[in-house]
């Protein structure tokens, strides 16, 4: 099972050829994983921020970085075109997680951005997903 947010190319968006620049594809990815995070299994970014912290930080922080995050871009999206951008979870592991996030206008793939994603700990170093989160995250694996 898929995760989906919908989205519409705004203006500022639109370089002058008329079609999304590659920057704003990034954002459109990047709001996508926070909601996906804030959903799923109900840990949104701003809570995830006071569960750790990263040393030496003025207040303490977790993150859960992209270790990679390679895309590979098939075609630009138009102004005002609807576009729906699927998250899927491929894998699961104790801290960390696979997923890829697939960007479909009109039956037409436009990118494909895959990702590990790493939860960090007070010590910047990898700990497992708490257990809430976990039990969510399989549960749309699995559909």
């Amino acid at each position: 099972m898929s995760f989906c947010v919908q989205h519409k190319a705004l203006f500022r968006q639109i370089d002058s050829t008329g079609s999304v620049s590659y920057r704003w594809y990034s954002e459109m990815i990047n709001n996508c994983v926070q909601a996906f995070f804030a959903l799923i299994p109900h840990w949104p970014f701003s809570d995830l921020s006071k569960s750790g912290a990263v040393p030496h930080a003025a207040v303490p922080i977790a993150a859960v970085p992209s270790a990679k995050f390679p895309t590979d871009f098939k075609f630009p999206k138009c102004h005002e075109a609807p576009m729906s951008l699927y998250l899927n979870v491929a894998k699961l592991g104790e801290a960390g997680l696979d997923r890829t996030i697939q960007a479909i206008r009109e039956e037409q793939s436009d990118c494909l951005d895959t990702s590990t994603v790493v939860n960090l700990g007070c010590a910047g170093r990898p700990i497992a997903w708490p257990y809430h989160a976990r039990i969510k995250i399989q549960q749309i694996m699995k559909g």
